[in-house]
């Protein structure tokens, strides 16, 4: 049954809008009329708003960001919602955010709520996003509640970044030693083999090994790259649609000797930050654990969210739930919890517990260079250690026979 976006209007005046699922517009309009409204306006929701200009131009969190809090400051201020919008899309300069805001500020002002408007792009909008906004909307506190997401959004920017600098290092580092070897594979070794083969010296099992892969990436080498970006594609596309393969990778990403203890504590402030801005939005603590299930990246996380909605919704407490993950959850995180439902503070116990995260995550990652700084030399001092002992090898053997 085909969903349509609808705006309709009752004999007081009062306009409503929204999505509606109805065989057609004579059924839609059927089913408002028996609700005592007359509808105005309905457009069939089509599977294309994958919306092609926000494929073009990505949004960034930073966009969202500038979006978010000046909208919060000209709501604050007394600016009309559609006027506030206008003003926005006119400064934005990014072609796919303008279109957006201007589907938004045109449904805002056939009546269609905010939250709703939103709904529509929803690789712009996430679900946390419209949920705050629409407890915002009942609860009559929308720019504080865009204050409070702009300030997330920023916390969650600046964690991001710190982690991607502290990856970047050793990733340039991994990237460099995989064009040298290649560039040796493709251009060094040949020689050397020619050489050898003149001579007819007798070479050891290392050679032979890196002889054996240099003419392997000579023969195959476009098939063997092909294959690796398959098989990282395969990977991707497994974990999306396959639930076991989503739980292994997911299994070993939180396995990881370093980067597992970082995910952990980035999933901890995510879950953290994202709970405590629910509820201080208004949303009930079991609709808010569902939205943060959604806003973490990890199953088991998520499905840890979900077990704890359904223990809560029969009356326990929720540091009980997370008590049966320790694993996922620390003792902090549980007892932090279990003292913020005591005192009626949870909303500031877990953001207290968010910035405790998100803290240590920024030590881990200022130290992070030099504690993998060591480990990287030591290896590529073993490659290229093996590669010099396996090449000179043959030629002290030459030097030898001469």
């Amino acid at each position: 049954m085909p969903t349509y976006y609808y705006t309709a209007k009752n004999i007081t005046g009062r306009v409503k809008g929204g999505e509606r699922n109805a065989s057609d517009e004579s059924a839609l309009a059927q089913s408002l009329k028996a609700e005592g409204f007359v509808l105005i306006t309905a457009k069939k929701k089509t599977r294309r708003k994958i919306y092609l200009p926000s494929i073009l131009f990505p949004i960034s969190l930073v966009e969202k960001i500038f979006f978010t809090k000046h909208l919060s400051v000209m709501l604050a201020a007394g600016v009309s919602l559609p006027r506030a919008l206008e003003i926005l899309k006119k400064l934005t300069n990014n072609p796919g955010f303008k279109r957006i805001i201007e589907e938004v500020k045109n449904d805002v002002q056939k009546g269609i709520s905010l939250s709703q408007a939103f709904v529509k792009f929803p690789k712009v909008f996430d679900e946390l996003f419209i949920s705050m906004v629409k407890a915002a909307e009942v609860a009559g506190n929308l720019e504080e509640v865009l204050n409070l997401l702009s300030k997330q959004m920023k916390r969650q920017h600046e964690v991001i970044q710190r982690v991607k600098g502290a990856m970047l290092y050793p990733l340039v580092i991994v990237m460099a030693m995989a064009g040298i070897g290649i560039v040796m594979m493709l251009f060094v070794v040949p020689k050397l083999l020619s050489i050898f083969e003149e001579i007819g010296v007798e070479l050891p099992w290392t050679t032979k090994l890196i002889i054996s892969a240099t003419k392997l990436f000579e023969n195959y080498g476009i098939l063997i790259l092909i294959g690796v970006a398959l098989i990282i594609i395969l990977t991707r596309l497994a974990a999306k649609r396959i639930k076991a393969a989503r739980k292994l990778l997911h299994a070993l990403n939180l396995g990881m000797p370093i980067l597992g203890k970082i995910l952990k504590k980035l999933y901890l402030a995510r879950f953290s930050r994202t709970f405590s801005s629910l509820i201080k939005g208004g949303l009930p603590i079991t609709k808010a654990l569902w939205v943060s299930s959604r806003t973490l990246g990890n199953i088991y996380y998520q499905e840890s969210l979900k077990e704890a909605k359904q223990i809560v919704s029969k009356g326990k407490s929720l540091n009980e739930a997370l008590a049966k993950h320790p694993k996922l959850y620390s003792p902090l995180v549980v007892q932090m919890i279990s003292i913020g439902e005591e005192t009626g503070t949870l909303s500031d116990v877990l953001e207290r517990l968010a910035n405790f995260y998100e803290e240590e995550v920024a030590d881990v990652t200022k130290n992070l260079t030099s504690i993998i700084e060591p480990i990287l030399m030591i290896i590529i001092g073993a490659v290229v250690g093996f590669f010099a002992v396996s090449m000179i090898t043959p030629l002290y053997s030459m030097m030898g026979t001469l």
